[in-house]
């Protein structure tokens, strides 16, 4: 079996993609205003993936003994890691980001945690999305978007929005934030 050769989307492939799936689909566009081309994108994978399968840290000599087969290929070999400086490195499945990393354009920022120490892994979550060890009014990027509107003055627009049927805690609060649930989502 001759494998397929990976896939690769191109900038004016994704836009044109895009422009005829609103023009002719039932989807709406939706793109976060700013004064800039730069944005910031933000994914939070509550609970839905391990962070030693997408960034494992195959540097490690006992990883293998721990994870078994789980720990794959290292870089170099065939569908192994991609690497990240020679200790980490990247799932195969993620190229694109890795590209990006490559680039410049992306971080991977892996197995961060707060000073606090508890058993539930839903309260360290909320805590790193609210961005204190409290539960605060706000989370940290709704704060952020509410420092960045008022110097802006952008006639209350909305600096940042969620895609999802639910608001994640790091946007909740009082700045003014889009929220965008895609047709295809509803239905699981």
């Amino acid at each position: 079996m001759t494998p397929h050769p990976p896939f690769r989307l191109s900038r004016r492939g994704a836009l044109l993609g895009l422009a005829g799936a609103v023009a002719f689909g039932r989807n709406a566009l939706a793109v976060g205003a700013a004064p800039t081309e730069q944005r910031l994108v933000v994914v939070i994978l509550r609970g839905a993936l391990d962070g030693l399968a997408a960034v494992p840290a195959y540097g490690e000599a006992a990883l293998a003994g721990l994870r078994g087969e789980l720990a794959g290929p290292g870089p170099g070999a065939e569908g192994g890691l991609l690497d990240l400086g020679g200790f980490f490195g990247l799932h195969p499945a993620l190229a694109g980001l890795h590209g990006m990393y490559q680039a410049g354009e992306a971080a991977i920022v892996h197995a961060v945690a707060g000073s606090w120490r508890n058993r539930s892994h839903f309260e360290a979550q909320d805590y790193m999305e609210f961005g204190a060890e409290a539960r605060l009014g706000s989370g940290w990027l709704n704060r952020v978007a509410g420092a960045l509107a008022a110097p802006m003055a952008r006639g209350g627009s909305e600096l940042a929005l969620a895609v999802g049927s639910l608001m994640p805690v790091l946007l909740r609060g009082p700045a003014p934030v889009g929220n965008w649930l895609p047709q295809s989502f509803q239905t699981p």
